[in-house]
């Protein structure tokens, strides 16, 4: 389940409940499996840009639009963040945070009404990579189509 870090809405209703302290959070990843590769986290962490390496070494002709998609992928991160802030100010820290989502927001303002289908398009080229990307993609909440 997401939403517990810091700031993020489930942990902020249960901060003010005032049972946050009192739980034990577990990072967890999910794997995907396919008929030819599974791909899961390793069980030595191998850093926060572990799963680009590896996915760089099953898809070698895709080392572009991976670099790609991750700078995409840290901006969406950004203003995802920038957002939930955005939801406790008020006043002139609401316009300061505002005035620092905008050159994030411009950069990925185009993709906005896109599909899954057309953001993988746009990075990528192999079929099972946009797979990969495509079952991924739940956490930004892109239509499938």
């Amino acid at each position: 389940m997401e939403g517990f870090g810091p700031h993020e809405i489930i942990a902020n209703v249960l901060k003010e409940l005032g049972v946050y302290a009192k739980l034990e959070l577990i990072n967890e990843d999910r794997g995907l499996f396919f008929p030819d590769f599974q791909f899961w986290r390793p069980d030595n962490y191998e850093g926060s840009y572990w799963r680009l390496n590896k996915l760089k070494q099953l898809f070698p002709s895709e080392k572009e639009g991976l670099d790609a998609y991750y700078e995409f992928y840290e901006k969406m991160m950004k203003l995802m963040a920038l957002n939930r802030r955005l939801e406790l100010s008020k006043g002139f820290k609401l316009a300061i945070l505002k005035l620092k989502m905008l050159p994030s927001f411009l950069k990925v303002k185009k993709m906005m009404n896109w599909s899954a289908s057309q953001l993988m398009d746009h990075f990528f080229n192999e079929p099972k990579i946009k797979a990969i990307f495509t079952g991924i993609l739940a956490d930004f909440v892109v239509k499938p189509r």
